[in-house]
C-alpha cells in the first residue's frame, strides 16, 4: 500500500541516521575509526534532510566546522528530523496515526524516537481497519463486499493485502457484472458497447461504465424516438383516412336524407293539390242570389232663393 510505504520510509529515515550516528554497537574485528569528514559524507547520504544540509555545509568548511557539527549541531539537526518525520506520519495516516503522532510532538525527544521506533505501528493498523469498514459501507458489490468481510475477519496481512491490490480486484469483479447487467437491460447499442467492453481490457470495462454506456443509451434513445415518431405519424394517418371516410358517409347519408326529405315534400304537395281538386268536383254548385231591382234616382230640384238685400246707409244718430 502507498501510504505505508509512506510511513516506513519516514520511519526509515530516523533509523538510518541514527545508525549512521551511533554506529554499530560491537564489531569484531574493531574497523580503524572514520575520520570525521568521511562520518559527515555518510551522513549527507543516509541523514534526515536537515541532517544531509548540515553535513553538506560543514564539508564545505573547515576541519573545525566539521568537528564542530559533528560535536553538536548534528544532534539538533537529527531531533528536527525526527520531528519531521513525525508530522509526515500526521500528513499520510489515518486518524489513530495523526492522534499518536499530536501527542508525541508535545512530549520529550524520548517520546519522538519511541513512536518512530514502533509507536507508530498499532495506531497505524487501527487505521486500516477503520479504512477497511469505510470501504466495506460504501461498497455497492458484492465481491468489494465479500473481500472486506475476509480482511476483517483475518489478521493483519490479510488487511494489507486488501488495501493493496486485493480491493481493486474485487471491484474489477463488481464492474464486470455490472458491464452485465446493463448488457442484459439495454438496447441494441448498449448491448453492443457492453460486449465490446467485455471482450477488452481492464481500462475498457471502466470507460464503458463511466462514459461508454450513457452514450450507447442515448444512441437507443434517439432510434426508439424516431421509431415512435413513426409509429405516431402511421397512426395518425390512420386516424385520418378513417375520420376523412367517416365525414364522407355523414356527408352520403345526409344528402341522401335531404333528398328523401324533397321527395316526401313534392308527394305531399301532390297530393294535397289532388285532394284539393277532388274536393272541388265533389261539392254543389251554389245558386246565384237575386239581386233587387232599384229604381233610378229622381233628378234633384234645386229651390229658388229670393235675393238678399242689401243693406242701404245707416241714419246718422240723433243729436244729444
Amino acid at each position: 500500500m502507498g501510504v505505508r510505504r509512506a510511513a516506513v520510509a519516514a520511519v526509515g529515515v530516523f533509523a538510518l541516521t541514527v545508525g549512521v550516528a551511533a554506529g554499530p554497537a560491537t564489531a569484531d574485528p574493531v574497523p580503524p575509526p572514520q575520520s570525521e569528514r568521511a562520518q559527515l559524507v555518510a551522513l549527507l547520504a543516509a541523514g534526515g534532510p536537515l541532517v544531509s544540509a548540515g553535513a553538506e555545509a560543514a564539508l564545505t568548511g573547515t576541519d573545525a566546522d566539521v568537528h564542530a557539527f559533528l560535536a553538536t549541531g548534528v544532534a539538533l539537526c537529527r531531533t528536527n528530523d525526527d520531528r519531521i518525520a513525525v508530522q509526515r506520519m500526521i500528513s499520510v495516516g489515518g486518524p489513530a496515526t495523526s492522534s499518536a503522532a499530536n501527542r508525541v510532538l508535545s512530549g520529550t525527544q524520548a517520546d519522538v524516537q519511541a513512536y518512530l521506533a514502533d509507536g507508530w505501528v498499532q495506531p497505524w493498523q487501527n487505521d486500516e481497519r477503520i479504512q477497511v469498514t469505510r470501504i466495506l459501507t460504501a461498497a455497492t458489490g458484492t465481491s468489494v463486499k465479500a473481500a472486506a468481510n475476509r480482511a476483517l475477519s483475518g489478521t493483519v496481512a490479510d488487511i494489507e493485502a486488501f488495501l493493496g491490490p486485493g480491493v481493486q480486484q474485487a471491484q474489477d469483479a463488481d464492474d464486470r457484472i455490472s458491464v452485465q447487467l446493463l448488457l442484459n437491460s439495454g438496447g441494441a447499442e448498449v448491448r453492443k458497447a457492453a460486449n465490446a467492453a467485455l471482450s477488452g481490457t481492464t481500462d475498457d470495462i471502466h470507460y464503458f461504465l463511466d462514459t461508454g454506456w450513457q452514450v450507447a443509451a442515448q444512441r437507443d434513445q434517439e432510434v426508439l424516438s424516431i421509431s415512435q415518431l413513426v409509429t405516431l405519424a402511421h397512426a395518425a394517418g390512420q386516424r385520418a383516412a378513417t375520420q376523412t371516410q367517416a365525414a364522407k358517409d355523414a356527408s352520403v347519408r345526409a344528402s341522401t336524407a335531404a333528398q328523401a326529405a324533397k321527395d316526401a315534400a313534392q308527394r305531399a304537395s301532390q297530393e294535397a293539390q289532388a285532394a284539393q281538386n277532388s274536393a272541388g268536383q265533389a261539392a254543389p254548385r251554389p245558386a246565384t242570389p237575386l239581386m233587387p231591382r232599384i229604381a233610378p234616382p229622381m233628378p234633384h230640384r234645386r229651390r229658388s232663393t229670393p235675393p238678399r238685400r242689401r243693406p242701404g246707409p245707416r241714419a246718422p244718430p240723433p243729436p244729444p
